[in-house]
């Protein structure tokens, strides 16, 4: 028989040997119910974090929230302040020529 190593709450190899062929299937049922519970927390908790990850990229840009929902310390995306400057100047220049 493989050794395996001791785990807290987890009978030795050699408790469930010695155990009749019925007490192995109702420690089986039970593990496999055990499987199957944890199966679905890991499922729910992973949905959850997916919406959480969600909400957690969302801003007034890309929801339905005004701006003042938005958190102070995330920075805007949006175009660089020199990007901005330029287009501001070329405005300007080409409004004066038509003046």
């Amino acid at each position: 028989m493989p050794v395996v190593p001791p785990v807290s709450g987890v009978p030795a190899a050699e408790e469930l040997s010695a155990l009749p062929a019925a007490g192995l299937v109702v420690r089986l049922a039970e593990a496999y119910g055990l499987i199957a519970e944890l199966t679905a927390q890991a499922e729910r908790l992973s949905a959850r974090v997916e919406q959480l990850e969600r909400q957690a990229r969302e801003d007034s840009s890309t929801s339905s929230r005004p701006p003042s929902s938005d958190s102070p310390y995330k920075k805007k995306g949006g175009r660089p302040f020199a990007a901005r400057a330029r287009e501001t100047a070329a405005g300007e220049s080409s409004r004066a020529a038509r003046g």
